[in-house]
């Protein structure tokens, strides 16, 4: 869990105010990264699936959520607190939105209601 954080910067920079700052987002833009690339795979499964108002729902809350949180936070800390919370807030929306797809898909397969894109 240290060995990232501590030794990652060195390998970009020997200046030590630099290796402190990559230092303390070194985990923010780890968890930052691996939600970003969560949300987008699950839009294209709204996109895919024809259920546009749930990806324009997960796209414009996210974006809120990240301006809104750039808007206050500052520098470096601050743009990957953003991307953190884009991240999280487009996964949590597009996740939301799961059961409902899931009932419809299902009522689909039972014959009880007919595809319309």
């Amino acid at each position: 869990n240290w060995a990232l954080p501590t030794f990652l910067p060195g390998m970009f920079t020997q200046d030590a105010a630099v290796a402190k700052m990559l230092q303390s987002v070194t985990l923010k833009a780890s968890l930052a990264q691996i939600l970003i690339t969560i949300g987008p795979v699950l839009d294209g499964v709204y996109i895919g699936t024809g259920r546009l108002k749930q990806y324009l729902t997960a796209g414009i809350g996210s974006t809120v959520v990240a301006w809104s949180w750039l808007y206050y936070g500052t520098g470096l800390q601050g743009a990957w607190s953003a991307l953190l919370f884009l991240g999280l807030a487009r996964t949590l929306i597009n996740v939301a939105g799961l059961p409902r797809l899931y009932h419809k898909l299902k009522m689909l397969e039972s014959g009880k209601e007919t595809w319309q894109p």
